[in-house]
């Protein structure tokens, strides 16, 4: 997963990397080997973690920039960025990562709606700030301490045993089957299916429709 990231990121000797999420520090230490300490700056969010992590680089005799603070806001200090990649994951982009990296720059991080299926996603920043690309592979990652969701089961939206019964049942004919792959299929189900943060499927039958048991995030929010 490490070097499948480092490679959709494409650096180049010279150019500049923001990593969102030091972690143990082996991400931040591969990029500082290969391209130069002084071109790599990371941010996490855990003051010990980051502690660690410097401790680990020092022993390696390798001194990339690690600075902690909220990742959603990047580091605004050393931008702008030619590349920026995450090792959490994140339901969306923040708009400091767009804003930092500069034109023709990218952006690689693992993506996922509440609902679940998550991928990595490279996307290109364009000159007015925008940012647009494709998913290169499924991923599992842990969500950005500020972007995550303390939810229910899904079941309490419908029988109301921890949460009030606010969840809507309906049947399909379309087997998850039919969706596609289950993490690639989760992906797109809910991309499709904006709020979506659980469901459920039940086979009736052989040959039978399959019940989708949804729970949106307006209904947790209720």
């Amino acid at each position: 997963m490490v070097f499948t990231m480092l490679d959709a990121l494409d650096t180049e000797p010279g150019q500049r990397v923001l990593e969102i999420g030091t972690g143990t520090g082996w991400n931040a230490a591969l990029l500082a080997h290969r391209f130069g300490a002084d071109s790599v700056v990371s941010v996490e969010a855990n003051p010990r973690t980051a502690e660690g992590a410097r401790n680990r680089l020092a022993l390696a005799a390798v001194y990339p920039s690690v600075h902690v603070g909220d990742g959603t806001l990047g580091h605004d200090a050393h931008a702008p960025y030619d590349r920026v990649i995450a090792t959490c994951s994140v339901g969306s982009v923040p708009t400091a990562w767009r804003e930092q990296t500069k034109p023709g720059g990218r952006i690689v991080t693992p993506w996922g709606p509440t609902y679940g299926g998550e991928a990595v996603a490279r996307l290109s920043v364009d000159e007015d700030g925008s940012a647009s690309g494709s998913f290169v592979r499924s991923s599992a990652f842990m969500r950005m301490d500020v972007q995550r969701k303390r939810l229910p089961p899904t079941r309490a939206y419908l029988d109301g045993q921890e949460w009030p019964a606010t969840g809507v049942t309906t049947d399909t004919g379309l087997s998850p089957d039919d969706v596609g792959d289950w993490i690639p299929g989760r992906t797109r189900l809910s991309s499709a299916a904006h709020g979506l943060s659980g469901m459920s499927w039940k086979q009736p039958g052989a040959g039978g429709p399959s019940r989708a048991v949804p729970a949106s995030n307006a209904s947790a929010s209720q």
